[in-house]
């Protein structure tokens, strides 16, 4: 179409919907826990430097340890990484989405399991 630029989502974009989706099909009180996770189980945070943990050891890259894509510190500015501060976990924002999308199918599939069967 002419004059409407084509854009791509983000992860962070898609998180976004993600998020959006959950809120509209899982009960809150189901929902608080949902955060992306290490494979500790920790709750990840989003990071848009390199940890202070990390300058401290001076190690001074971030690398996904799902998908092995490295210096993710440096593109944090403009998409920031999924950090673990107990276990120095750490994935890029398309990892951390799908880790999310991940759980919320897991939670769904519960509620579904946990729901009488309709007769």
């Amino acid at each position: 179409v002419e004059g409407v630029l084509a854009t791509r989502s983000s992860p962070l974009d898609k998180f976004d919907k993600l998020q959006e989706m959950a809120r509209l099909a899982i009960p809150p009180e189901r929902l608080q826990p949902l955060s992306v996770s290490c494979e500790g189980g920790h709750a990840c945070a989003w990071a848009c430097e390199l940890p202070p943990e990390y300058v401290a050891e001076e190690c001074f890259a971030v690398d996904c340890d799902e998908c092995g894509i490295r210096d993710l510190q440096t593109r944090a500015a403009s998409t920031p990484f999924c950090h673990c501060r107990i276990c120095s976990f750490d994935v890029c924002a398309s990892c951390g989405v799908a880790r999310m999308g991940q759980e919320l199918t897991r939670i769904l599939s519960r509620m579904l399991q946990e729901e009488p069967a309709m007769r």
